[in-house]
């Protein structure tokens, strides 16, 4: 089977940013928008 970009994209961002959310809620870490979309996108690649 073979993943596009574009399917990665579509499939990650979902996945990345909650993971990122629980890992943010999890530690009790003062939330950032940047560095939450940061390493959203570092995650999901």
């Amino acid at each position: 089977m073979r993943l596009t970009l574009l399917q990665l994209l579509i499939k990650g961002f979902p996945e990345g940013f909650l993971s990122v959310l629980i890992i943010y809620f999890i530690s009790h870490t003062k939330f950032n928008k940047i560095k939450f979309v940061m390493v959203s996108l570092v995650y999901i690649f």
